[in-house]
């Protein structure tokens, strides 16, 4: 029998880093980030099914790939802003 063993890294500094080195492993990814509006902190949990770099007008935005499991299909995270509260990453090591 193989045991699973899950990583938990509880603030990431270099978001871009930690989930492109996860999904180039195999592992399974999950990002928990917040924002801060003016009735208070709003955040949520999505599976990472990949990464991507979209260029548009001469910009390059590192996205994470993510599925949040209301809808279907997948949606591109923006890894570079800033706007994030607190941004959070878990990876199941496969």
């Amino acid at each position: 029998m193989t045991q699973k063993v899950l990583f938990v890294i509880f603030e990431i500094n270099e978001p871009v880093h930690f989930y492109r080195t996860a999904i180039n492993r195999g592992d399974i990814g999950m990002i928990h980030c917040g924002i801060s509006l003016s009735d208070g902190r709003n955040g949520h949990t999505m599976v990472v099914e990949g990464y991507a770099q979209i260029i548009v007008n001469n910009t390059t935005f590192n996205t994470a790939m993510v599925s949040d499991g209301w809808d279907n299909g997948v949606y591109y995270l923006n890894l570079d802003t800033s706007q994030y509260s607190d941004l959070k990453g878990t990876v199941f090591k496969l």
